[in-house]
């Protein structure tokens, strides 16, 4: 099945406010978009691991390494690109900006790939599956972030305002079920000191999806600021 931000780059109105090299600009859009998607695929890996960590004893690493590599190479074209545009032409002020953004975006899409492969490495070391109560109130934070990741996404190709600013209230949700989790793992190990390890390393999974949650934010306010016209900090 096609995802959701997968057919973000197929719309017709990619960029519609964009004068300058529109297909140049594509490129890099579309690695972008790229970059989110195999983000979520490490975070579905994650999930799985989680559920069946004996699956992937031998081959979770790998996979995790090899998709982490994919996006670094994307983002060391996508840089490349980018600054090429910026050292060559002469773009307009509103271009320059978007530019300026989407180097800014690439970075921060690189940065939860590494998040996210730190999720993956921490189910990797569990020597135990996790309680089912934490599975689903990982499974509640993983629904938040995937949208927030999609909806960034859409906000960014579409420079929709309204949708950038979801995006950050809904950031909301994604701290406090960091905070509750992390509040009933805290009170497991006071109660249960031998699992206190385990909660431990389930608190910095949580930590690095919340991180995720904390990239698609900033992306999502410097498409806010770019749709206002400010320079983007």
């Amino acid at each position: 099945m096609t995802s959701h931000i997968s057919q973000i780059i197929k719309q017709e109105q990619l960029f519609p406010i964009l004068h300058f090299q529109k297909q140049q600009l594509h490129f890099f859009a579309e690695n972008i978009v790229t970059m989110a998607n195999d983000v979520k695929s490490l975070l579905k890996l994650g999930c799985q691991i989680m559920e069946k960590p004996e699956d992937y004893a031998n081959t979770g690493s790998k996979l995790s390494r090899e998709t982490r590599t994919k996006i670094a190479q994307l983002e060391d074209i996508n840089e490349e690109s980018i600054i090429k545009l910026l050292a060559t032409q002469r773009p307009l002020e509103t271009d320059f900006r978007l530019l300026v953004i989407s180097l800014k975006i690439n970075n921060d899409i690189h940065r939860m790939s590494n998040q996210a492969g730190n999720i993956v490495d921490g189910f990797l070391r569990l020597r135990q599956l996790p309680s089912e109560d934490f599975k689903a109130s990982y499974y509640k934070m993983i629904e938040a972030v995937n949208t927030m990741i999609n909806d960034t996404m859409s906000a960014y190709t579409n420079i929709d305002k309204t949708l950038a600013e979801k995006v950050m209230k809904r950031d909301d949700k994604v701290d406090s079920l960091n905070l509750s989790l992390i509040r009933q793992l805290i009170e497991l190990a006071e109660q249960y000191p031998e699992e206190a390890d385990a909660c431990i390393k389930q608190v910095l999974i949580i930590r690095n999806l919340e991180r995720i949650g904390d990239f698609c934010n900033n992306i999502a306010d410097q498409v806010v600021s770019y749709s206002k016209g400010c320079m983007i900090s």
